[in-house]
């Protein structure tokens, strides 16, 4: 019964708690452009500041896509730190929203890339979980995203945007506008995958649901015809 609670309410639980924190979020990403002064202006910093909150912006939808395809793709028991993951969650984007500063480019960088890998940390455990639980047989065994291949996309990513904050660091501003619309790029490549991660999942599950029906049709008795009855003739 435990099992079973925990279970049916778990999505409902993680979506709610990752969506009040992506509320916050979001006001205090709007309250922190609206309080810059420099970005209302017709300078490079205001030009650099736009391009920060346009990464910062693809970065938080980025991560509700991902976390919220997660927890509606599949269902496990939950362990603690499944509770725990939204609060990571939320604080690497207060984190990014609080530096999002020219003067801090750098340091933004090696937050945005520890973003990606804990993504891919809490994905691998998650997968973990969720490879126990029968009822995802459908994801795993009809071809579906090894666990194991989560976590080199995004240690290269965090590998990345570490190299491109080291270059902003050592070059300083020139290096600053070409890195930040190449990340604004790379994240919104990213959104596009998990929309075809997403329609590749509705396909996998119609196909092992078609699988699985025609594996009951060919082991169920086909019935043997009626035999045709005999009327005896006497005369």
């Amino acid at each position: 019964m435990f099992r079973q609670r925990a279970r049916a309410n778990l999505p409902t639980v993680l979506l709610t708690l990752a969506s009040i924190i992506q509320a916050v979020a979001l006001e205090m990403y709007w309250n922190r452009i609206a309080d810059n002064e420099a970005m209302w202006a017709l300078s490079y910093d205001a030009l650099l500041g736009w391009l920060l909150a346009v990464a910062v912006l693809c970065g938080i939808l980025l991560l509700w896509v991902y976390y919220a395809q997660l927890v509606m793709r599949f269902v496990w028991v939950p362990e603690i730190e499944d509770s725990l993951l939204p609060f990571g969650f939320g604080l690497l984007e207060f984190a990014l929203i609080e530096f999002m500063d020219t003067a801090h480019i750098p340091i933004w960088f090696a937050i945005y890339g520890s973003v990606f890998l804990f993504a891919g940390w809490a994905s691998y455990s998650t997968f973990t979980r969720a490879q126990r639980d029968p009822e995802n047989r459908w994801f795993f065994t009809s071809g579906g995203i090894n666990r194991r291949a989560l976590l080199g996309p995004t240690i290269i990513a965090a590998l990345l945007l570490w190299g491109f904050g080291l270059l902003c660091w050592v070059l300083g501003p020139p290096a600053h506008l070409i890195l930040l619309p190449v990340t604004i790029a790379v994240t919104l490549q990213q959104l596009y995958k998990q929309h075809l991660h997403w329609r590749a999942s509705l396909s996998l599950e119609d196909n092992y649901l078609a699988a699985a029906g025609n594996r009951a049709s060919a082991e169920s008795p086909h019935p043997q015809p009626a035999a045709e009855g005999r009327s005896d003739q006497s005369g």
